[in-house]
């Protein structure tokens, strides 16, 4: 019997590691697909629906948000948009331009575009991170500029 040659055994390791972590890599993809789902709906029907009471099925109990002007976890955060929904132009636009997810955090490109009270429109661009945990929204950071 022939010893197998150190090619061959090179070439039989890598097929064999390829069949191994193929399951690993798909079920990645799955989850950070499954991740941006998450995070796009929760934009669609809270924010462009403007339906703060659909929050908790998004979004943890002991959610962090990290903004100094809302207060602590999700009951912070459906006071503070419950108001901010009821001064908010009726006309507002908001739309998701691009989302792109590694791991447990989701990071959405957004635009956003209507007319102030006065008549005068406006537009912007914004980014949201999130971090996710449990299959909820567990963490929030966000930049704004106005155009």
């Amino acid at each position: 019997m022939s010893r197998p040659s150190p090619r061959r055994l090179a070439g039989a390791a890598l097929a064999l590691s390829l069949l191994v972590l193929a399951p690993a890599a798909r079920a990645a993809n799955d989850n950070l697909a499954a991740n941006k789902a998450l995070v796009e709906n929760f934009w669609k029907d809270v924010f462009i629906a403007r339906n703060v009471d659909a929050a908790a099925r998004y979004i943890r109990p002991d959610f962090i948000q990290h903004d100094p002007h809302m207060g602590p976890g999700l009951k912070g955060f459906v006071d503070f948009f419950k108001d901010a929904f009821a001064r908010t132009p009726p006309g507002l636009k908001v739309e998701i331009l691009k989302t792109v997810a590694e791991g447990d955090l989701v990071v959405t490109y957004n635009q956003f575009s209507g007319t102030d009270p006065q008549g005068k429109p406006f537009t912007g661009t914004g980014f949201d991170m999130f971090r996710l945990q449990g299959g909820l929204i567990a963490e929030h950071w966000s930049q704004v500029e106005p155009d």
